[in-house]
């Protein structure tokens, strides 16, 4: 029963985690791999009345990547119903390569490239499965087959070229930027936008997307990037010009609103930005993980919550190593966050500010307790401003401190209901 142990036997992936029911996060049950896969294999022959839910039951064993011969097993079955079926013929080619299977693989998703030789998707995954057995000349045949039928389709564009993040290349997107102009490909040039971006040539960042932008200015992926160039390039002008009409048509998801409101919040308009955010969360239909980051985002740029600069040290299972602790004048203060406890993690405390008067508090915390191996580990401080002080005695405010998914540390505090001013600042 011990929760730290389990989560690993799943990250080490000899044990299962299963809900008994999804909307309870509390109803988890761990199995091991094999009695999990001799549960899903029992589960094929009675989807065979449905073969749609006997393709989607393949299709999650292949994307979790526990039991892809079950998913095989289930994609025969499927095919054996229905022959021809070209979505079950692609998913089972593409169980084929990721199960070793390559040659049976190129077989069938050569097949389904004759039965819909207009659907890119198939030719997609050929390139895929020539890349896996190193025949160069068939993977970029079926990128190019691609490509002829969908121009636009980014993953293709970025193998058939070659593009490599971590050595952007002008040549490569002067040849991008060259099949986009031949092809009329929207997409090919927000490539090569990318790369002049991640090359520091911002002015060639910015012609490749308004190249894009006069193809395809109602696509919402153009508008998004376009809007991050014009941000870069501090070009408030074109912002109001060409973003912001487009974020008022209210026709776009929440992205766009995001995306512009980070553009205005770097252009040093911050107001602006944190407005468009609360109308976005408070419209209709806004989903509620939009809304929560977006509450957090404006405590942020309002200095109502800040991040610790120093990374807190966690488990691969996603816990913290050690506790977190407040560090006082004469040793160890209170265990803020225990150690094992599973991220994200948050807790509420009470803190007394030292004398009457004062309107500033430093919480200063570390990881780790006095006596330790190794020993405590300085997270720096943070500085709480504004406080409402007592006329006699101390004073009382009320902390929080989160410990992100990432391992981050973020703190805010509270008076009477009223958030503080809060800063962060590296050890001494």
């Amino acid at each position: 029963n011990d929760q730290m142990a389990l989560e690993g036997l799943v990250q080490f992936r000899v044990a299962v985690k299963l809900f008994r029911d999804p909307k309870d996060p509390k109803s988890v049950v761990y199995v091991p791999v094999e009695q999990y896969r001799q549960m899903v294999t029992q589960q094929i022959e009675p989807l065979s009345k449905e073969p749609d839910q006997l393709v989607a039951f393949a299709e999650h064993q292949l994307r979790e990547g526990l039991t892809p011969e079950i998913g095989v097993q289930a994609l025969e079955k499927a095919l054996e119903i229905r022959p021809n079926h070209t979505r079950s013929m692609a998913a089972l080619g593409v169980a084929y390569r990721m199960t070793g299977q390559n040659e049976r693989a190129i077989e069938m998703l050569r097949r389904v490239t004759e039965l819909e030789p207009q659907n890119p998707l198939g030719f997609f995954h050929l390139a895929q499965a020539f890349n896996a057995v190193g025949d160069k000349a068939g993977e970029t045949q079926s990128l190019d087959a691609l490509l002829a039928v969908d121009p636009n389709f980014q993953q293709a564009i970025g193998i058939r070229f070659g593009i490599d993040p971590a050595n952007p290349s002008k040549e490569v997107e002067e040849q991008i930027a060259a099949f986009a102009e031949a092809r009329n490909a929207w997409m090919a040039f927000l490539v090569a936008s990318s790369i002049a971006r991640d090359r520091g040539d911002l002015a060639a960042a910015q012609t490749w997307s308004e190249r894009a932008y006069a193809i395809h200015p109602d696509s919402e992926e153009v508008l998004l990037h376009y809007s991050s160039i014009l941000a870069d390039n501090k070009d408030g002008e074109k912002l109001a010009e060409t973003i912001e009409p487009a974020v008022r048509r209210g026709k776009y998801s929440k992205r766009l609103d995001w995306n512009y409101a980070q553009a205005l919040h770097q252009l040093d308009r911050t107001t602006g930005a944190i407005a468009l955010l609360r109308d976005a969360a408070a419209s209709d239909g806004t989903p509620a993980d939009f809304k929560q980051a977006a509450a957090v985002t404006i405590d942020f740029w309002k200095g109502l919550l800040a991040n610790g600069g120093i990374a807190l040290e966690t488990h691969r299972a996603g816990a913290l190593r050690r506790p977190v602790l407040l560090t006082l004048d004469d040793g160890d203060g209170g265990v803020i966050l225990g150690g094992g406890k599973p991220l994200p993690a948050e807790h509420r405390f009470p803190f007394r500010t030292k004398a009457a008067g004062d309107t500033e508090a430093a919480i200063r915390f570390q990881q780790g307790q006095t006596g330790g191996t190794p020993g405590p580990r300085a997270l720096g401080t943070f500085t709480v401003s504004g406080i409402r002080a007592a006329s006699s005695g101390q004073t009382n405010i009320e902390c929080f401190a989160g410990a992100t998914p990432d391992g981050g540390l973020r703190f805010a505090a509270m008076q009477d209901g009223k958030k503080l001013a809060v800063a962060w600042s590296a050890p001494a």
